[in-house]
């Protein structure tokens, strides 16, 4: 027994001095990240940018991002660029409004290069929900890279992404994508198989969201609660987002400018009033409210 102490209090001794570093983080399970073509979706307040990674097997579907001077020579009955990009958005990588218009393109960069590698490290294992192994990215890490401007007249409500679809409605190719709006991710890596139609937000682009299910983030709202039940206690732990948090509370903030702009919610309505510009973009609050006196808010969480 004093043996066994002893080796206990060893293993205390040893764990407390040389800690073990552990860190958790959802890992995605859809295996888009490997797919053959990967399209980065980016939604700003002008235009909607597209980053298109398209394997080398299948130049042959989208042979109209491949430039001139990609060839020896010239190729007889070839359309020129202004066709090629009107029948790209209009055929192969659509993005279509709320009031069914089909975004032009334009083809800003194109040229060869080697696949990003996006660490994957579920490789090979057993999909739980799928019960098939998750697979991997292409061995040959060819790609022809372009970048893709669908320039925005307006804000639309919302945006509809189609891929290139057979005669059936099936998807031509294997495409992997991410989509943000404003800098908010909106979905992390899953297949666009299909049409998919994202709601905008363009207030709070937390809250823009696809209609199907599957292509939703798994944190949907702009607060999480966590409940805990101990022996000798019940703890509720609440995150909030600011922005959210804002729009709860009369704080009655007064400002020291020290950055381009801050947000007041005095009355509980957002006012916004813009200052002197400055690198850190950063403000000073000093609030009147002793729960809030001396906090620090940092412009791009309110913006």
């Amino acid at each position: 027994m004093i043996l066994l102490r002893a080796v206990l209090h060893i293993c205390v001794v040893i764990v407390l001095i040389f800690p073990i570093a552990a860190s958790a983080d959802w890992v995605n399970l859809s295996g888009a990240e490997n797919a053959r073509n990967i399209a980065e979706i980016y939604i700003e307040k002008d235009r909607v940018r597209i980053q298109l990674e398209v394997f080398v097997e299948d130049l042959s579907l989208f042979k109209e991002l491949i430039p001139e001077r990609f060839f020896s020579q010239p190729v007889p009955g070839r359309p020129g660029l202004e066709q090629r990009q009107k029948y790209f958005s209009e055929h192969l990588l659509q993005v279509i409004t709320d009031r069914g218009e089909n975004l032009p393109v334009s083809f800003d960069l194109v040229e060869p290069r080697l696949r990003i590698e996006r660490p994957s490290p579920l490789v090979g294992k057993i999909n739980p929900y799928t019960l098939r192994p998750i697979p991997g990215p292409p061995e040959d890490k060819r790609v022809l890279y372009a970048e893709l401007s669908y320039p925005l007249k307006a804000r639309p409500k919302s945006l509809t992404f189609i891929p290139p679809l057979s005669e059936n409605g099936l998807a031509k190719a294997s495409i992997g994508f991410i989509c943000s709006h404003q800098g908010v991710t909106v979905v992390d890596f899953r297949v666009l198989s299909e049409r998919s139609r994202l709601k905008l937000d363009w207030d709070d682009p937390w809250y823009s969201v696809f209609d199907k299910k599957q292509l939703r983030r798994k944190i949907g709202t702009g607060m999480r609660t966590f409940l805990y039940i101990e022996p000798f206690e019940v703890r509720n732990e609440i995150l909030v987002r600011v922005k959210d948090m804002m729009t709860w509370l009369d704080f009655d903030l007064s400002f020291s400018w020290n950055g381009r702009m801050c947000a007041s919610t005095a009355g509980g309505s957002n006012r916004y009033s813009t200052g002197p510009p400055s690198s850190n973009h950063r403000c000073s609050v000093a609030a009147s409210s002793k729960l809030l006196n001396g906090c620090r808010l940092i412009q791009p969480w309110l913006a």
